[in-house]
């Protein structure tokens, strides 16, 4: 999906939030929770294998956790409390959406965190101290769980609270 089909999913939502939220019957709730219901389709490119048409498609393991949400589903369990600072680090670190094989290849030749190479829509993230790139939800999950060192080459992925604002 484009950055602007995404945007008017988010919009017309809102939109529709925004209408129930002046329905008498909700106007007296603070939150009104609203379910959107996506379905992803992935299409196998021509002279694209099966297999690297298997790597693009949207699964659970690509996914990036979304703990900033109010309402969970009650099947989402417990979620770990993350550093403000490392979670404002992950909301504004920048995702480059590979549009081509080579363009992938070019910016990260593989992911030091999965062991697998930059694929067309493979979104990728360079961080910013030392310029290492890893698929996006690799790295999230990586920072995440392991704090705010490289994996590559343990620096820090910044140096001080300033850089983040």
């Amino acid at each position: 999906m484009t950055r602007d089909e995404i945007y008017s999913i988010f919009n017309k939502t809102l939109d529709f939030t925004r209408n129930l939220a002046s329905d008498p019957q909700y106007v007296r709730l603070n939150q009104i929770p609203v379910g959107v219901c996506v379905e992803v389709c992935t299409v196998q490119q021509e002279g694209e294998s099966y297999n690297d048409a298997l790597d693009r498609a949207i699964r659970a393991d690509h996914l990036v956790p979304l703990d900033m949400c109010l309402i969970l589903p009650p099947n989402a369990g417990t979620l770990r409390p993350m550093c403000c600072y490392r979670k404002l680090f992950l909301r504004k670190l920048r995702r480059v959406r590979a549009e081509n094989v080579e363009e992938g290849l070019a910016i990260m030749p593989v992911c030091t965190i999965c062991s697998r190479s930059g694929k067309l829509g493979a979104q990728i993230s360079t961080l910013p101290k030392c310029g290492h790139a890893f698929h996006y939800h690799c790295v999230f999950r990586w920072i995440e769980a392991n704090g705010t060192m490289c994996p590559s080459c343990s620096r820090p992925v910044y140096d001080r609270i300033t850089e983040l604002f």
